[in-house]
C-alpha cells in the first residue's frame, strides 16, 4: 500500500467544495454518528457544517498518521487553526476525499480514523460517486 500524503493546505480546500453541496450536508444530517453526536443530553449541539470539519479534520490527521507508520517518517500535524479561504470545485474535493479515505486504511486491515466517521465519509462517496470517475482515484473497498 502506498499512501500520499497530503498537506494541510490540499484539505483545507476541499471543505468548500463539500460544504456548498446541498446533497453532502443532507448525507451528513441524517447520518447517524451526526446524529449520535447530536442526541440530547450529549451537551452539545453541532452544525452539520461543523461536523463536516472535523471529519476533513480527523482524515488530515488520519493521513498523516498512517504516512508516518508506512515510511517511518516524521510529518508533522498542523495545528494550526484551518485557513478555508480557498476552495475545489465539487468533483475534486469528491476525488481528494476517496483518496483521504483510501489513505486511513492500512494493507493489514488497521484504520487510523474510527469507524463512524469513515462510515459518513463513505456515505458521501456512495452519494455521489456518479460525479467522479473512481477508477481514477486508489481507493480500496472494505
Amino acid at each position: 500500500m502506498s499512501v500520499l500524503l497530503f498537506s494541510k493546505k490540499q484539505v483545507c480546500k476541499i471543505y468548500k467544495g463539500l460544504a456548498s453541496n446541498k446533497d453532502v450536508l443532507d448525507i451528513v444530517m441524517d447520518s447517524k454518528h451526526y446524529e449520535d453526536r447530536n442526541q440530547d443530553g450529549c451537551g452539545f449541539k453541532e452544525s452539520v457544517e461543523d461536523y463536516l470539519g472535523r471529519m476533513i479534520w480527523y482524515l488530515y490527521v488520519g493521513n498523516v498518521t498512517a504516512y508516518n507508520l508506512q515510511y517511518r517518517e516524521y510529518q508533522r500535524v498542523s495545528f494550526e487553526d484551518f485557513d478555508i479561504k480557498e476552495d475545489v470545485d465539487f468533483k475534486s474535493a469528491l476525488k481528494t476525499l476517496s483518496s483521504l479515505v483510501y489513505n486511513v486504511y492500512t494493507n493489514d486491515g488497521n484504520y487510523f480514523l474510527a469507524k463512524e466517521w469513515i462510515d459518513t465519509a463513505d456515505a458521501i462517496l456512495n452519494s455521489t460517486k456518479h460525479r467522479i470517475n473512481l477508477n481514477d482515484v486508489r481507493r480500496i473497498e472494505y
